[in-house]
């Protein structure tokens, strides 16, 4: 377990979906109690479900994806201004 003093070294069980949220005997995702005091706590249970596939992996934000996003906000500002 990490403490708030020790943030910079991520623990050895880090993101590991066996040691973080492992299946238990009824087929549910049961997370570690062990892990309540740890500073990564949110981060590694996010990293566990992703390899887990229960929650989607963010995507990278590419100079093509940031100005896509920005054409549809614009547009859809456009189309709300104009209704």
């Amino acid at each position: 377990m990490t403490t708030e003093n020790d943030v910079s070294v991520k623990p050895e069980c880090y993101g590991d979906p066996e040691k973080v949220c492992p299946i238990g005997e009824r087929g549910v995702i049961e997370p570690n109690l062990e892990c309540l005091s740890c500073a990564f706590i949110k981060r590694c249970l996010a990293s566990a479900l992703q390899k887990r596939g229960v929650i989607a992996t963010p995507f990278k934000e590419t100079p093509v994806v940031k100005k896509t996003i920005g054409f549809i906000s614009r547009w859809s500002k456009l189309k709300r201004h104009k209704s």
